[in-house]
């Protein structure tokens, strides 16, 4: 036997080197080749089926021949046509290349269906795929999105730099098709670089209007010619009526700028509050779901970035963050609160130096819930740069909101991520988070988890 590894490098390939680790030639009696994946086919009603996922296998050594099984509410399929919950293969057909198809056509309504991939052949066992969806009808929910649309509209900065997916018109054509499959009711958008392009956007996805702060990181000082990040929140226009908006703490900074307010203790300089002005904007909701209506205060906010391992953006972020929840505990007590958006934090602990949480003052207070906490303890993660990944876009609700809010809804939209190719490349690198609420109801859609 001869193994060779050949590379190819160049400058018109983006190469410089790889490396490979832990390289071994074995002599194996049994050898399954599969990969393991994890698919979210999002929502489908019943009793439709979703489009196919489809992955390959093969085999040796397994003289019985290997069943693959999904359980309930997935399917399985050789040709795409005939579909099953179970696949058997002959000993002969294992060891060629198979392609499978799989989909989830819900049998039921359900908040959350979970399957998983099981290859079996006599004693031998294992699992190769997770699959999850939904077949609980949107129209029967209120659905709040944050999304981080990285830098969505930019070109380049004043000095040459790329803003972003260096194709625009592909980030946009993607963003559409995120926000059609997402179908929420409300989005909070983060990073509008280009107010034109989400005119544009919006105006392709008519069921939506939206409001936009135009208060940004410097935009106190136009001699900067900084390229903006604008927070924007979208709504479907049936659902959810706007009766106000209003740019927080801007009386605050704006005294500040003066010279007339000064934070005591401030960790930096006075004028990097809420990252030199990226200050969070509220909108005052009225929501109608099920003949139900509730007012809602979504509070939109991009929190002070990080910078490796500086404590120094940590303590800024902190201090913003608290200074937000005693403005909020003073002008808008007992409210239905949604804070959501990119946080450039984790809720369970920092991105910085594993220390506390800087939204602590939030996420350990009783009267709020932070939704995305259990599924960051779980090891998820929205925000993903080459092999960098973490959990920074969350969603943290008021006590008055928690019976509202559908349990274990809160969810990664990771379905984004093999519906649209190179995700994180052409459209943002960071997947959306969403949750859904169902006005009126006091019982709690539990998901449903299949063996």
């Amino acid at each position: 036997m001869h193994v060779a590894f050949v590379y190819t490098s160049g400058v018109d390939l983006n190469a410089a080197r790889w490396t490979l680790d832990d390289f071994a030639v074995e002599n194996v009696d049994q050898l399954l080749v599969a990969n393991e994946f994890s698919v979210d086919f999002g929502l489908v009603e019943v009793p439709n089926a979703s489009a196919p996922y489809t992955f390959n296998f093969s085999a040796l050594g397994y003289p019985a021949g290997m069943t693959l099984s999904v359980g309930t509410d997935f399917e399985l399929s050789k040709n795409g046509q005939t579909y099953a919950s179970s696949l058997f293969y002959t000993a002969a057909e294992t060891g060629a290349t198979n392609q499978v198809y799989v989909r989830y056509k819900p049998g039921s309504t359900k908040l959350r269906s979970t399957g998983q991939l099981t290859y079996s052949s006599g004693d031998f066992t294992v699992v190769k795929g997770v699959l999850t969806g939904t077949s609980l009808p949107k129209s029967s929910t209120l659905d709040i999105v944050s999304w981080n649309l990285e830098w969505f509209g930019a070109d380049k900065d004043d000095r040459g730099q790329e803003l972003g997916p260096d194709n625009e018109e592909l980030q946009f054509a993607n963003a559409k098709k995120a926000l059609q499959t997402l179908d929420a009711d409300i989005i909070a958008f983060q990073e509008i670089a280009n107010d034109a392009a989400m005119v544009s956007l919006m105006a392709e996805l008519p069921a939506y209007d939206f409001v936009r702060s135009d208060v940004h990181s410097y935009s106190w000082d136009p001699s900067r010619n900084l390229v903006p990040q604008k927070l924007y929140v979208a709504y479907k226009k049936d659902v959810v009526k706007v009766k106000s908006q209003k740019v927080l703490l801007h009386k605050l900074y704006q005294d500040v700028l003066a010279g007339t307010a000064t934070l005591p203790d401030y960790p930096a300089a006075q004028t990097s509050f809420w990252a030199s002005g990226r200050l969070p904007l509220l909108v005052e909701l009225e929501a109608t779901v099920n003949g139900v209506t509730q007012q809602i205060y979504v509070v939109n906010l991009h929190t002070r970035a990080n910078s490796g391992n500086n404590v120094t953006p940590y303590n800024q972020r902190k201090y913003d963050v608290q200074v937000l929840k005693d403005s909020l505990a003073a002008q808008y007590p007992n409210v239905n609160l949604v804070m959501l958006g990119d946080m450039n934090e984790d809720v369970d602990i920092s991105v910085v130096n594993n220390l506390p949480s800087s939204l602590n003052s939030f996420v350990l207070d009783s009267n709020y819930k932070a939704l995305t906490y259990d599924l960051s303890v779980a090891g998820g993660y929205t925000y993903a740069s080459g092999s960098f990944q973490s959990f920074l876009d969350h969603i943290i609700v008021s006590k008055s909101l928690v019976d509202e809010y559908i349990e274990e809804s809160i969810a990664i939209e990771n379905q984004l991520l093999s519906l649209i190719p190179n995700y994180r490349n052409t459209t943002s690198d960071h997947v959306p988070v969403s949750a859904r609420f169902s006005f009126g109801l006091r019982q709690r859609l539990l998901s449903q988890h299949q063996p």
